[in-house]
């Protein structure tokens, strides 16, 4: 898969994030679906929680100010089996166009006759500390 496309399909899904279109959105994950971050793990395990879990990072990107995401590819993995892992450095982007660093993440994604799916996620930095970790509405920690 080249690199143009797998920008292509993270850019589009932090378009549907920010637009609310949250059921397309978790579409394109695999569940139950693993985070790891500094602060542990978090396993999303249906789509509801995936919708909750996407409805508080919204919340703290308005919050923010932050009215765009732009997917900064930094490496691909070359694929074994289908499956690769992709880094990228997000960027917040505010109203007046001003570009802000924003969390850093590993996608573990597997190709598959529908596409590309998210199968487990590794924050390396988070911007938004705690939100992945906050177990209110999102799913169980391991």
């Amino acid at each position: 898969m080249p690199q143009s496309q797998i920008v292509a399909h993270f850019q589009a899904q932090a378009d549907q994030l920010l637009a609310g279109d949250l059921e397309r959105f978790v579409e394109m994950y695999s569940l139950p679906l693993p985070i790891h971050s500094p602060g542990g793990l978090t396993v999303v395990v249906d789509p509801e929680g995936g919708t909750d879990f996407l409805n508080q990072m919204r919340a703290e990107w308005a919050r923010r100010g932050v009215v765009a995401l732009r997917p900064d590819v930094s490496a691909i993995e070359l694929p074994r089996a289908n499956r690769f892992r992709v880094w990228i450095d997000w960027k917040e982007i505010d109203a007046a166009g001003v570009e802000a660093p924003g969390s850093t993440i590993i996608y573990y994604c597997r190709k598959g006759p529908t596409g590309l799916r998210t199968e487990m996620m590794q924050y390396t930095h988070m911007a938004t500390p705690g939100l992945v970790t906050d177990q209110t509405l999102i799913a169980r920690s391991a």
